[in-house]
């Protein structure tokens, strides 16, 4: 079930296995065993991997539910998938360059930075 399921979602995405392999950072022909009729199925890791950037669930993938989004809030936009895919592709050094960036993008000033200076006689 796994393979059939991830070669729909895949396909629905239009993303090739290559594509999809540098995504989860693994490599091309583990996408083409997890599809074929080999049935492998992958580490915990990477079927979560997988999950997150399709938006659905690892039960979901496994055939355990036929509920895609179990909750559709936690479903990526596909900004988000762009994103993250783009962020696994980083090294460590990118990844921190990234992470870095977007914490001084999205810190909250400190109360002295928010406030006026409040002059006292």
């Amino acid at each position: 079930m796994f393979g059939i399921r991830l070669k729909a979602l895949r396909k629905e995405r239009g993303i090739t296995q290559e594509m999809l392999a540098q995504i989860v950072n693994i490599d091309r022909s583990s996408i083409g065993k997890y599809e074929g009729k080999s049935k492998v199925i992958p580490s915990e890791e990477v079927r979560q991997a997988i999950a997150d950037y399709f938006g659905v669930s690892v039960d979901y993938l496994m055939g355990r539910t036929d509920i895609r989004y179990p909750n559709p809030a936690n479903r990526l936009t596909d900004d988000e998938v762009e994103l993250l895919g783009i962020f696994r592709s980083l090294n460590s050094k990118g990844k921190e360059s990234i992470m870095q960036y977007a914490r001084e993008r999205t810190e909250i000033p400190s109360m002295q930075e928010a406030m006026p200076s409040i002059v006292t006689a």
